[in-house]
């Protein structure tokens, strides 16, 4: 048997042995316990993430509902309130708003011997153009619209073709590309004009007291002159090249040259496209009634209906596209529902709503 003393012993070596292992498992376990609380991935550090990411979140809700309560508040009369939010250049979902619309054109208004057939193109983007002083925001497309599977622009054939220009463009632009959210037009020269900064100069007037029918704009006319009753014409003609930094150079101007080169190819050149605005040329016994135009990145013009004052007459043809513009409603409003949509690309263009 064991004695007493040693069994004593015994027991004593088991005591400190089992204190030992218990205080090196006890210190695994804190290890294990303080890499868990801290570190990359720690719990302590996956909570001050969540908090960060919430407090973020929560700082862009009250963004978007400062947005929507700024923008209801700004609304007015007179004032469009998404004018407050985007800017010159931004892009806009406005393709998806329209329907399909279908505009055919006349020979009696065109003077062209077909009819043509225009449709909506729905796929085309949209851009900011101009934001008003009455805080209305205008838009433009980045492509024309062409018939014919895209081969082919607006004919406009001689003094038929110079007298019913701007209804034509404008009345296509209006059935094809209004809805509720806002009405279509074609662009003007003076859209080029402001984005580029550029003022046109005074234009000569002439007198004409002989020849063929002469323009009338004060009468909105072509009328025969005499010396008793002379036909008064003021100029409208200039052209300039526009400068790559012009705002949005990439949407209205950049594809405006022709791939051969040539910027003058009559009947049908679907790179360029027209402007709502005449282009008058004058010289002491011959005018040229012609219509303007955006074409291997110039603003400029084409002949459409020439006339002298020894009685002779000359009439062009010529087809180009048609570049929609839409003065958005006053009523139209952005969508603020996700912050993506910046308009900062086409693929981040602003909703309306």
């Amino acid at each position: 048997m064991i004695k007493t003393k040693e069994r004593k012993e015994i027991d004593k070596g088991i005591t400190l042995i089992a204190l030992v292992i218990t205080i090196i498992v006890l210190l695994i376990l804190a290890g294990i316990s303080m890499a868990t609380l801290t570190g990359n991935n720690g719990i302590l550090s996956k909570a001050q993430e969540a908090k960060t990411k919430h407090e973020e979140e929560t700082k862009k809700e009250e963004e978007r509902l400062n947005n929507m309560v700024d923008y209801m508040d700004n609304l007015d009369g007179n004032k469009n309130g998404i004018a407050k939010y985007v800017k010159v250049g931004d892009y806009i979902q406005y393709g998806e708003k329209l329907q399909e619309q279908e505009y055919g054109t006349k020979v009696e208004e065109t003077g062209y011997t077909e009819v043509q057939t225009f449709q909506t193109d729905q796929t085309t983007t949209w851009r900011v153009m101009n934001i008003t002083q009455n805080g209305e925001v205008e838009i433009v497309a980045s492509s024309n619209t062409l018939t014919d599977g895209g081969n082919a622009g607006l004919y406009l054939k001689g003094r038929v073709g110079f007298e019913n220009a701007k209804t034509i463009l404008n009345n296509m632009c209006e059935k094809l590309y209004s809805s509720s959210y806002g009405r279509g037009r074609n662009i003007k020269v003076e859209d080029i004009n402001r984005l580029v900064g550029y003022i046109p100069g005074e234009q000569q007037i002439f007198s004409y007291t002989s020849g063929w029918a002469f323009y009338d704009k004060e009468k909105n006319e072509f009328r025969m002159p005499s010396a008793e009753n002379p036909v008064v014409v003021k100029a409208t003609t200039y052209t300039y090249m526009i400068d790559n930094k012009c705002p949005m150079y990439d949407t209205l101007v950049a594809n405006t040259f022709c791939p051969d080169g040539d910027v003058n190819v009559k009947d049908n050149t679907t790179e360029h496209y027209w402007l709502s605005d005449d282009c008058i040329h004058c010289g002491e016994d011959t005018a040229r009634f012609g219509w303007r135009d955006v074409k291997g990145g110039r603003v400029d013009g084409v002949p459409l209906y020439s006339v002298t004052t020894n009685w002779a007459i000359g009439e062009s043809v010529y087809a180009k596209g048609v570049r929609p513009v839409v003065v958005l409603s006053k009523n139209a409003t952005l969508d603020f529902s996700n912050d993506m949509y910046d308009g900062t690309t086409a693929q981040k263009a602003w909703k309306l709503k």
